[in-house]
């Protein structure tokens, strides 16, 4: 399955890189009714059984989060910090002579016996990772690419987790267990550059309604998801 191979991969890219952005955790999740109770209760024994570490009944996490009816306890889980991640990648990259960066000019591009030349590099593929500026790129400005905008927050808590909370939004432990990010909005065709109060309360408003323990906002942050229609790859 996928998991066992997400978390073999990720641990050899650890090595390599010599970093940690790879954090497995458990994920919970309150019920807000005793059928989603009971339709997790019939989950857990079927074929979900093995990506279930425990349904609980009645409050497992209360010290934490309001949850009367219990929740789902999922194993196999956890996150991966993008940022630590691409950042080693590009040192990485830089120690062995790999990265450049630049404004890539497709006039310049050219594509010549099956490779790809572009300046002094000859290469047999070329990756586009372009976003939502797909359609600035020639080769696939055809891509029809919804902007699918989020907002997250970064919060200080009281009380370390070990645990990530997902109800209504996702709070997600960083590698100071005190510090948590909070997610995320989902603004359809929203391509706006900045983050918004109206985005901050409906973080807060959700956020409130799932954990009990006090918390500080100590950051804000926006991106922008390229989505396609039917959510389907390319």
């Amino acid at each position: 399955t996928t998991f066992p191979f997400a978390e073999k991969f990720y641990q050899g890219i650890e090595r390599q890189l010599g970093c940690r952005f790879y954090h497995p955790m458990p994920i919970y999740r309150p019920f807000i009714s005793v059928e989603e109770q009971n339709e997790w209760m019939a989950l857990s024994e079927g074929r979900l059984k093995s990506f279930i570490e425990k349904t609980y009944t009645s409050p497992a996490f209360g010290n934490f989060v309001n949850d009367p009816l219990g929740g789902i306890l999922v194993k196999k889980s956890g996150y991966v910090n993008t940022v630590t991640l691409m950042s080693s990648v590009v040192g990485w990259l830089k120690k062995n002579g790999q990265y450049r960066e630049s404004h890539v000019d497709f006039d310049r591009l050219k594509i010549e016996s099956g490779n790809v030349l572009y300046e002094d590099v000859e290469a047999k593929d070329i990756i586009f990772c372009d976003g939502v500026r797909v359609k600035k790129n020639p080769f696939f400005s055809w891509v029809y690419i919804n902007c699918l905008k989020g907002e997250t927050l970064t919060i200080q808590l009281t009380n370390p987790l070990n645990v990530i909370f997902n109800r209504g939004v996702y709070l997600v432990p960083t590698a100071n267990p005190l510090v948590c990010l909070v997610g995320a909005t989902y603004k359809p065709n929203d391509a706006t550059e900045n983050f918004t109060p109206e985005g901050e309360q409906e973080l807060r408003e959700k956020l409130d309604a799932l954990i009990k323990i006090p918390y500080t906002v100590e950051d804000r942050h926006w991106g922008i998801r390229p989505a396609v229609p039917d959510r389907r790859p390319v």
